[in-house]
């Protein structure tokens, strides 16, 4: 794993949990913390996680409030976010799944399984951003094709299994 590229960002008002998750996550993942939820969309913002972790019950800002607010953004809306919670209620999952998060790590914090579910949802996050630039290049390369046969002095058509014509050149329609 790509530990320069993968960041996580740690939002929590306790400052044990905050060192507990730095120490879980330090070793796959560069951490940023935060412990004011009023200050953590800057962070977010700025720093352009891979990851969030975020506690659902925080003077000022709850963890329910913020985590819509990044789902609101278009710039910050595709980061995954893991609750953490020491609540074990359904109305709260359902809650935090409506809004878009996608896991939670129960307290009190368990490091191994913290790091585990972290480490997974990391990879994804990887997975999910080599999907993207390679869907990106398979883009940019059908352009560059579409004009080079455009651009072609012989008639080009192009059909698929059934026979159906999927593409036709400028030069291949004047001749039919």
């Amino acid at each position: 794993m790509d530990y320069e590229t993968q960041k996580v960002v740690i939002i929590d008002d306790e400052q044990t949990t905050l060192l507990l998750l730095e120490h879980a996550i330090a070793p796959i993942a560069q951490v940023l913390t935060c412990s004011d939820s009023s200050q953590a969309l800057d962070v977010i913002s700025q720093s352009l996680p891979d990851l969030v972790l975020l506690d659902i019950n925080m003077p000022g800002v709850s963890g329910f409030e913020l985590c819509e607010t990044l789902k609101a953004s278009t710039h910050t809306a595709h980061i995954p976010v893991i609750f953490i919670t020491s609540h074990n209620d359904i109305d709260n999952e359902r809650n935090a799944l409506t809004l878009g998060a996608i896991d939670f790590i129960s307290k009190p914090i368990d490091v191994e399984l913290c790091r585990l579910r972290v480490n997974n949802h990391l990879v994804m996050a990887k997975q999910k951003r080599m999907l993207d630039n390679l869907n990106q290049a398979i883009e940019k390369e059908k352009q560059q094709l579409a004009v080079t046969l455009r651009s072609i002095a012989d008639g080009v058509i192009s059909t698929d299994a059934n026979g159906l014509i999927t593409f036709i050149n400028p030069v291949a329609q004047r001749l039919t």
